[in-house]
């Protein structure tokens, strides 16, 4: 079984990454408070920056619930968060059983400037405050959390995009 952790910030293609995974193999089961969020936000016809904060902790408990029970299945999971902190990290991996689980870590290098132009055409409006912080808070992944850890880079396009570099997993 594999447990792999999306960690990067956000819009560097993490859920882009995610939604391919899955479609190739739908055997993974994922772990995302975002999609919580934002189907509440459909549901309630609001938009997700009118929302976020009122109902993360709801969102949160949620997806810890649904952790647990894909371990408890032994489901492949695909951790989709920021996974910014080894803290954060520390909170699935606790739960995953000492055998049975390959951890990986999948780490997206996106560059400043590609990160600002999806952060500027995302309807989540992230102030820049909050993502100075997660920068400036980054803890890498180690081998002692990890059994492997992956790194996609990113480079643009001829038309301003990025596309992944090396980004061929499953």
């Amino acid at each position: 079984m594999e447990a792999l952790f999306l960690i990067g910030m956000p819009f560097s293609g993490k859920t882009t990454l995610r939604q391919k995974l899955v479609r190739k193999n739908p055997r993974y089961v994922v772990l995302s408070t975002d999609d919580t969020i934002e189907q509440w936000a459909k549901e309630f016809d609001v938009p997700y920056p009118a929302i976020v904060n009122s109902c993360f902790t709801a969102a949160d408990t949620l997806y810890y619930e649904q952790a647990e029970d894909a371990i408890a299945a032994g489901q492949n999971i695909i951790v989709d968060r920021t996974n910014w902190r080894a803290i954060g990290r520390e909170q699935i991996l606790k739960r995953l059983p000492e055998t049975g689980y390959r951890r990986i870590a999948i780490v997206f290098d996106t560059p400043e400037d590609v990160l600002e132009q999806r952060r500027l055409h995302s309807p989540k409006q992230i102030p820049t405050e909050i993502l100075e912080g997660m920068r400036t808070g980054f803890e890498p992944p180690t081998p002692e959390e990890f059994d492997e850890i992956r790194v996609i880079s990113f480079r643009p396009k001829a038309r301003g995009s990025a596309v992944p570099k090396g980004a061929k997993l499953g």
